[in-house]
């Protein structure tokens, strides 16, 4: 038998991670919007129910960036960084 030390993964970590700094949340945040137009397209069907066919929404206000935890507001620390990081 070997008394071989496995060696450990290496962890990256992300040097634009977005942080609470209220309550250190790395993970779960809400955008939140104010004033939206939402526009519904429907299509009827034979039967008379109806189908969504397309839904878009735009928003006259500010996105507000919030974290899920504790519902710091953090938009003005980094929405910037935010809106560049979502794919």
């Amino acid at each position: 038998m070997s008394d071989k030390v496995m060696p450990e993964k290496a962890t990256t970590k992300a040097a634009n991670l977005l942080r609470c700094p209220s309550c250190g949340n790395t993970t779960s945040f809400l955008e939140i919007c104010d004033d939206v137009v939402t526009t519904t397209h429907y299509k009827q069907n034979p039967d008379g129910s109806f189908s969504l066919e397309e839904r878009d929404f735009h928003s006259l206000g500010t996105p507000k960036l919030l974290c899920n935890e504790c519902e710091e507001d953090m938009t003005q620390q980094h929405y910037h960084q935010f809106s560049k990081m979502i794919f």
